[in-house]
């Protein structure tokens, strides 16, 4: 008996093992679009693909699918140079004094 409890932990772990590497295996499928994860090609109407709007929007899903951050950096970077922007006019503000007088 003692025998069996020893090669039921090899045997669980020997599971686990085959259990992960199959989950890492669908990953890399899933990340490379191996397999059951090949995109499909879907072809256009000629006469759409010709349009000048269908290009530009295109282009433009294409720009933001590859650089998803790009629009949160664009945002951050408007944000940035406004709250830096008083601090790096302050010098040249050194004339403009305010007094208050009686």
């Amino acid at each position: 008996m003692t025998a069996i409890k020893d090669q039921l932990i090899v045997v669980l772990l020997g599971l686990l093992a085959i259990i992960l590497f199959l989950f890492i295996l669908q990953r890399i499928m899933w990340l490379f679009r191996w397999g059951r994860y090949r995109a499909e090609q879907k072809k256009l109407d000629e006469r759409e693909a010709d349009r000048l709007g269908f290009i530009v929007v295109d282009f433009v899903v294409k720009i933001v699918n590859d650089f998803r951050h790009l629009p949160a950096l664009i945002v951050f970077a408007i944000f940035g140079g406004c709250w830096c922007m008083p601090y790096l006019l302050r010098p040249r503000m050194h004339s403009f004094s305010i007094t208050c007088s009686p």
